[in-house]
């Protein structure tokens, strides 16, 4: 009697793929602010996959799929300590270095030149901080008023109601 030939995926396609240099290739995107979908893409992994290695480590698969998760969520910690530390610095303001590389008539490298200037605080750089760190201290609101019960929308769509008096002012809203 002949055995049957299987048909349809092979069975374990979606780990096969899920090693050590795969983890690494995702984490290293991911640090550098990739997306998840752009990140698996790069190492030849599709978004599904990704997301479905992704579920397999939160309901508690060992190995492979935990030490993704795990890396996935230091490499996104990396990438926003090193963009916070950058916004600090523009708040901040201070010397910035501007290199300029002389170059002869075929592209070698004869020198270069560094210039410092001071660059100034940069407000904008703290207000968007400060609208996306504490969005209800901070962020953008505006004021809906329907009849007689004003409310406030913050630009995130928390709803926040007023005191229902018509006319009255509400100490909460600006």
């Amino acid at each position: 009697m002949k055995a049957e030939k299987k048909t349809g995926r092979p069975s374990g396609g979606h780990s096969r793929k899920l090693n050590e240099a795969t983890i690494t290739g995702i984490c290293k995107c991911v640090s550098v602010g990739m997306s998840f979908k752009a990140s698996a893409a790069a190492v030849g992994v599709g978004e599904s996959t990704f997301h479905y290695w992704m579920r397999k480590a939160q309901a508690g698969r060992k190995g492979l799929h935990l030490d993704l998760l795990q890396r996935i969520e230091i490499a996104q910690e990396a990438v926003k300590f090193r963009s916070l530390a950058k916004i600090q610095k523009l708040i901040a303001g201070g010397p910035a270095v501007k290199i300029t590389v002389k170059k002869d008539a075929t592209g070698k490298i004869i020198g270069s030149i560094e210039e410092t200037s001071e660059v100034a605080p940069n407000l904008n750089a703290c207000c968007w901080l400060l609208e996306r760190r504490f969005p209800s201290e901070f962020g953008k609101q505006i004021t809906i008023e329907h009849g007689v019960n004003p409310f406030q929308v913050s630009m995130l769509g928390a709803l926040q109601l007023g005191s229902g008096n018509p006319g009255e002012e509400d100490p909460n809203f600006d």
